[in-house]
């Protein structure tokens, strides 16, 4: 009979060079890795450097695995496959809690405890140094806030440790650690691999986004036929984005109330060439494709754009989600009743409001 997997946390660190490309491209790896599969990521923290505290911010995160029955006999194997990692990504030696282009650490594996001195990186499960570490314990608690530590005293869970560290009743806690300089959730103001070049980040709740809308498409209600041209889309992109547009959303479809469905040869046609030649204009700016389409959606990332933004929520396509993964592309959910052809006979709503309050 097969072992049943067991629950891997993995925390990941960058703060040097591009920290979000850095990131991304390690879950990446991590998907790739034999006997471990990937569940499911936190968000994106940027905190403040600990330890040696005179280096830029880090942007962190938790990733969550299952691994197979190999690897948890041999967890080893799985620390030195994480440092290959970083060397294949670039990492230099540094001095200790330096700066790091990548940094993956084994945080914990269910309850387990594991000690090894075998292999080039001794291994100690749970992290020794989790309890102290708000950059770790945050983004974990997005995961499992209830996960309890089989070693230390009482066996606390996720919550209490943080609490500990809010209340500064944490006597291990490191430089630089401080309640009034917590993490900060980030979102990824660029794609994981082929948008923008500096993978920038937009704290949450700091500010309002503006989002500029470039539709190519002769049919729709605001701007259609105005963006056909290749030199007037660029020029309609450069312009909102010296009136201050954080986002340009490129739409090949019109999705306006009775709208024809375009077929995906035909908007990638429309779209494509636009996000590349926006990005051969040097725009610095984030790009999501507006589409419902996963062959859209996977040739527009490919060309240069940062987010998928799907008006059907996901449900037009099922290859969506997959597709979105596999690009390593944020995705932005909108909702839809039905399709454009028949949403009008469909927009029958009491109070959408109330209606949202009370499944909170």
């Amino acid at each position: 009979m097969t072992a049943p997997r067991q629950r891997c946390f993995i925390a990941l660190g960058s703060n040097f060079g591009d920290k979000l490309r850095y990131l991304t491209k390690a879950v990446q790896r991590l998907r790739g890795l034999e006997g471990v599969r990937l569940r499911r990521t936190s968000t994106l923290y940027s905190t403040a450097a600990q330890y040696v505290t005179e280096q830029p911010a880090f942007l962190n995160a938790v990733a969550e695995v299952e691994i197979s029955e190999r690897r948890q006999r041999t967890l080893h194997t799985l620390i030195e496959d994480l440092k290959t990692i970083e060397h294949e990504l670039g990492r230099k030696k540094r001095e200790r809690h330096g700066q790091r282009e990548i940094d993956l650490d084994i945080i914990a594996v269910d309850k387990t405890h594991y000690s090894s001195a075998e292999g080039t990186f001794p291994l100690e499960i749970p992290h020794p140094r989790m309890h102290e570490r708000d950059f770790v314990l945050v983004p974990m608690a997005e995961l499992n806030s209830d996960w309890q530590h089989p070693l230390l005293s009482g066996g606390p869970s996720v919550v209490a440790m943080l609490d500990k560290l809010r209340a500064r009743e944490c006597s291990e806690a490191p430089a630089g650690a401080d309640p009034k300089s917590w993490p900060t959730q980030v979102i990824p103001a660029a794609g994981g691999l082929y948008g923008r070049k500096t993978g920038s980040t937009w704290p949450r709740n700091h500010r309002t986004l503006i989002m500029g809308i470039l539709n190519i498409t002769p049919d729709s209600f605001s701007d259609g036929g105005e963006s056909m041209r290749l030199e007037d889309a660029v020029s309609r992109a450069r312009d909102m984005a010296m009136a201050g547009a954080d986002v340009l959303d490129i739409g090949g479809e019109s999705t306006r109330p009775g709208a024809e469905e375009v077929q995906a040869h035909e908007e990638i046609q429309r779209v494509v060439p636009v996000i590349q030649a926006i990005r051969r204009d040097g725009l610095d700016i984030a790009v999501s494709i507006d589409t419902r389409k996963s062959e859209v959606a996977r040739e527009a990332v490919l060309a240069g754009a940062d987010f998928i933004n799907d008006v059907s929520g996901g449900e037009f396509d099922p290859k969506m989600f997959s597709t979105a993964a596999e690009v390593m592309a944020p995705i932005i959910l909108m909702h839809m009743k039905g399709t454009p052809q028949t949403m009008a006979t469909h927009a029958t709503y009491t109070s959408v409001v109330d209606k949202s309050l009370s499944t909170l």
